[in-house]
């Protein structure tokens, strides 16, 4: 659906086109049993393959451009581009930040976290390589908010030290994260003791636990929820057993599962059963 080969001269419009993905590949929110048309990571490689163990580069680039044209006219409008719109960002007014999440989120990459991704030119990487690097993603920060690069390194390098980056020192913070998540690769996977323990749900994507509960659910997020409790319910019980005693009878609904902390005086052990 481009308009000429002519157009793919430009290096903005390379940017547009392919920078950013020529189809839609979900891995940050793969969902196993979506219904719609190449909506998850086994959906989109068996239909890149074509059901087949290889394919050769132009059978490839066929399937891909069938994927595009696909999801597109189905359920991933956005995938339509406006030949004619300019690719400048221009700045935004703070006051009407509040107006758009995604330039919200925007902001906190620029000004703290500098989480650009980029794929660079013989790497590893499975999308468009040498496209959308960090000057191409930094350009967002300069144009919409005069975030410059040293700037924005600046922010990052402030983050962590606030916050302690992977080597954090704190209590009582349970870090989840899911495998097939690429945001983990920046995350705490690892425990850093008994109170900052970590956990990965084999197979799951960004925090699908965080979701209600689905009969279709993945056996690792099941397991994930239990675990979340289990931690958190053990913090709680932490203490003098005075703090797990309250003065009226009170019902807790979590997660369908229904917590009731007698009034009277008991051991940990027991009013914090779940």
């Amino acid at each position: 659906d481009l308009p000429s080969a002519a157009w793919l001269e430009s290096s903005a419009n390379r940017l547009d086109f392919a920078g950013w993905g020529v189809a839609y590949y979900e891995v940050q929110s793969n969902d196993p049993v979506c219904p719609d048309y190449a909506c998850n990571v086994e959906s989109f490689c068996s239909e890149l393959l074509g059901g087949a163990e290889a394919v050769t580069t132009d059978d490839a680039v066929k399937n891909l451009a069938k994927i595009r044209a696909g999801q597109r006219d189905s359920w991933a409008p956005w995938l339509v581009v406006d030949y004619n719109a300019s690719s400048v960002y221009k700045p935004i007014p703070f006051v009407e930040m509040r107006f758009a999440w995604w330039t919200l989120w925007n902001y906190q990459v620029c000004t703290e976290f500098g989480w650009l991704f980029s794929c660079a030119k013989g790497s590893d990487c499975p999308f468009t390589q040498d496209l959308g690097n960090f000057e191409d993603q930094q350009a967002m920060c300069k144009g919409l908010f005069g975030v410059m690069p040293a700037g924005n390194k600046a922010a990052i390098a402030a983050t962590n030290r606030y916050f302690g980056g992977k080597q954090m020192e704190a209590t009582r913070v349970f870090s989840v994260n899911g495998q097939a998540d690429p945001w983990s690769e920046m995350a705490i996977t690892e425990s850093l003791g008994d109170q900052m323990p970590a956990h990965v749900a084999l197979g799951a994507s960004h925090h699908a636990w965080t979701y209600p509960p689905k009969p279709t659910d993945q056996e690792s997020l099941k397991a994930t929820r239990k675990l979340i409790r289990k931690v958190v319910f053990n913090w709680l019980c932490e203490g003098p057993c005075t703090d797990c005693v309250r003065t009226n009878m009170t019902w807790i609904d979590i997660s369908r599962r229904k917590l009731l902390f007698a009034s009277s005086r008991k051991a940990c052990a027991d009013c914090c059963v779940f």
